[in-house]
């Protein structure tokens, strides 16, 4: 089999990639990957707003829902994205103040964020309104239909190998057939750690840890979204009550978040639990472009929302960008050694195996 691009990943940024350059660009388009059955923990969550101190990135945000929505127009579950109001707490100084930036900045381009009453140990609150949630489970479960009416070739990641020609042309080899591709693009932390080099990674990433927890049923929450920002906790709680979660800290700094915002939620059950590696970009920011000398790309660190800026991520990878979305993304590109990038860093948390990181 051959293709334009082959997508590596197993999120819905994965997905949204993939049926972009095909369904809005026409380029014969794979997507490799094993998506999560819906028994088990989240790995991660997928939403429209997050702590950006960047207004390129807000402007840039805004600038694609209404492509991410036509997008998903002929999904056959038309509830795989819901609208929400998360609210996002700072404990600390510095996060608060990256806080205050964010939503200065995302109300320059229209986004409507209000203050909340501080909970105790609480520095700052904010919550958004009318921002968008993908509900990865209903996503999954009808991703095999929605890419065959888009012309996207699922196929399973099991058992490959990479092999590159003198011209640059890779070979996808399995035990069951053969895929040549011109480009492919790992998209997202599992597909980056399994296939970027190490230099590459530790160039442009912190690995970190991440729990995914499932708890049972707890009392209703201020919001369906909860953000701690100092950890990089995010709580979901679904309409029975039952909460997914991911953060880099533990149970603790879950169940203090709950008894918070919840009222009598003291015995706070764990229904299952998971760890999994993740990588944070070094500046906070993205992280879009190639390998030297290659056509493998990846695209890696763009946070919760980096799913609603894949209309225009595929418009880079087919060289149709206008002037500001060629610069945005040309000042992601990988770094090739430990400098920082210049004039593009967000705020961010990273925890390491050495100590804590933060960076604005």
């Amino acid at each position: 089999m051959n293709f334009e691009f082959t997508i590596f990943g197993n999120t819905p940024l994965a997905a949204l990639l993939a049926c972009s350059l095909s369904k809005l660009y026409g380029r014969e388009t794979a997507l490799l990957g094993q998506f999560a059955h819906s028994s088990l923990p989240s790995h991660g969550f997928d939403i429209s707003v997050d702590i950006i101190t960047q207004p390129q990135t807000w402007r840039l945000i805004k600038k694609n829902i209404s492509p991410f929505e036509d997008l998903l127009k002929d999904f056959s579950n038309e509830t795989v994205y819901e609208k929400i109001d998360p609210i996002f707490i700072a404990r600390s100084k510095k996060s608060a103040d990256a806080l205050n930036h964010a939503r200065n900045v995302a109300g320059l381009y229209g986004f409507s964020i209000e203050k909340q009453e501080l909970t105790k140990g609480v520095m700052q609150s904010i919550q958004f309104r009318d921002a968008i949630r993908i509900k990865r489970r209903s996503m999954f479960a009808g991703l095999d239909s929605w890419l065959n009416r888009n012309n996207v070739k699922l196929l399973n990641a099991n058992n490959i190998e990479l092999k590159r020609n003198a011209s640059g042309v890779v070979k996808i080899i399995s035990a069951n057939e053969t895929i040549v591709s011109k480009h492919i693009v790992f998209v997202d932390d599992e597909a980056i750690l399994n296939h970027i080099p190490q230099k590459d990674i530790s160039n442009n990433f912190f690995k970190t840890t991440t729990n995914a927890l499932m708890l049972e049923p707890a009392k209703k929450l201020k919001s369906s979204t909860i953000i701690n920002i100092d950890d990089s906790s995010i709580l979901f709680q679904h309409a029975n009550g039952a909460i997914d979660c991911t953060s880099q800290d533990d149970f603790t700094s879950i169940s203090n978040i709950i008894n918070s915002y919840g009222k009598n939620n003291r015995d706070i059950k764990l229904a299952g639990k998971a760890q999994f590696s993740s990588i944070i970009s070094k500046d906070g920011a993205g992280v879009f472009g190639s390998l030297s000398g290659t056509k493998l790309s990846y695209i890696g660190g763009f946070g919760t929302s980096g799913a609603f800026l894949t209309p225009t991520m595929a418009k880079i990878l087919v060289g149709k960008g206008n002037d500001f979305e060629n610069e945005y993304f040309a000042k992601r590109k990988p770094k090739l050694n430990e400098k920082l990038r210049p004039n593009i860093s967000e705020f961010f948390v990273a925890k390491t195996n050495k100590k804590q990181k933060r960076g604005r």
